[in-house]
């Protein structure tokens, strides 16, 4: 449903790519929030609202469920899914049905963020993975019923900072617990803990082809390359692509230059591109993650990557590709210096053949 992940280049500057895996193609928008814009995080029980500024201008994927279009047209209705600040901050939300559950504090009279804000929190505020965490020591986070839906947010949620630094923050059947992301990678279930267990299975894997041996009295010769890799799982499960992931992660060459390097982290993240029609809904199980984000059974039959997301933490550049697109859009977060009003432009909107998106960003609010 998700994967991201981080690559390091031969200088040790961070890179962040990620992939969004549903049934449809959601109203997302891509959007550049500037430093200094107001947010209000609500939450059931608290006589007042969390209040914060962004200290911090934010570019990044944004989503407003249905029922707040077209009117009224505010911002503050808009949760961020993805999106990167000035100072090399990554956030993303991940698919993880098992999040809610019993969450007494979520009542607490004491104000609390709620969860489905808490991209807009973390980007808007702070500029490294330790602040964040620090900062998380003195909120309650609190896991709200999604507007209209009823169901409380199915996602877990990673953080990546331009040092390589990097943690998940995930409710698991209601319990709130930080990780450290020692790995750089994150999918989906189980829970974060056990693919951190599972990936000892493959304690083996290296990129170095051993192309011959030797059984009994035959020797064995493998006629092409790519032997390296056969111990990786091939199928596109959570599990399977945690690995993966990981894999492209550490061994994927190492560039000097930033460009080659963006360049690199497509590829990498090019094998987690999935075709519509590859993976189907069987009917009579259902989504059950599809039909929590409100879609029709005749729109999730079959998922795929409805788009990608690459983050050069350094130069704080963002790309953005959808599924109907060849080539990625990139926006130059420092092209922003000086705005001080929300822009925004809707994903489906992004050119074909890529380019600089600075210019397709409208003030709309």
């Amino acid at each position: 449903m998700c994967t991201s992940l981080i690559y390091r280049d031969a200088k040790g500057r961070v890179y962040c790519g990620r992939t969004m895996e549903l049934g449809a193609q959601l109203a997302y928008e891509v959007a550049f929030v500037p430093q200094g814009q107001a947010w209000t995080s609500e939450t059931a029980g608290s006589d007042t609202p969390l209040r914060f500024v962004t200290n911090y201008g934010i570019i990044g994927v944004f989503y407003a469920p249905p029922e707040v279009r077209p009117a009224p047209r505010t911002f503050q209705n808009h949760t961020i899914v993805d999106g990167m600040n000035s100072a090399g901050l990554v956030f993303n939300v991940l698919a993880y049905p098992d999040a809610g559950g019993p969450q007494p504090e979520r009542l607490s009279k004491a104000s609390g963020l709620n969860v489905i804000d808490l991209g807009a929190w973390a980007l808007g505020q702070f500029s490294t993975v330790n602040e964040v965490r620090a900062a998380l020591e003195a909120v309650t986070l609190k896991l709200e019923p999604l507007d209209g839906m009823g169901s409380q947010p199915p996602f877990h949620y990673s953080l990546y900072d331009r040092e390589g630094d990097a943690i998940v923050i995930e409710f698991h059947e209601g319990k709130l617990t930080i990780y450290d992301n020692p790995v750089g990678v994150m999918t989906n279930g189980p829970q974060f803990s056990w693919h951190l267990i599972n990936i000892n299975n493959y304690a083996h894997l290296n990129n170095r082809d051993r192309s011959a041996g030797r059984l009994g009295q035959l020797d064995l010769r493998q006629p092409d390359a790519g032997i390296s890799m056969a111990g990786i799982p091939s199928d596109t499960t959570s599990v399977g692509r945690f690995v993966k992931a990981a894999y492209f992660a550490t061994f994927a060459e190492k560039v000097c230059d930033p460009d080659a390097a963006v360049r690199t982290l497509s590829h990498i993240m090019n094998n987690f591109d999935r075709v519509r029609g590859l993976s189907v809904t069987d009917p009579e199980t259902g989504d059950a993650f599809g039909e929590t984000l409100g879609l029709e059974n005749s729109e999730i039959s079959t998922e795929y990557t409805t788009w990608t997301q690459l983050s050069d933490t350094a130069r704080c550049h963002y790309h953005v590709r959808a599924y109907e697109a060849l080539n990625f859009t990139r926006f130059d977060l420092n092209a922003f210096d000086g705005a001080s009003r929300i822009l925004s432009a809707p994903l489906a909107s992004l050119p074909d053949l890529g380019g600089d998106g600075i210019g397709l960003l409208q003030d709309v609010y």
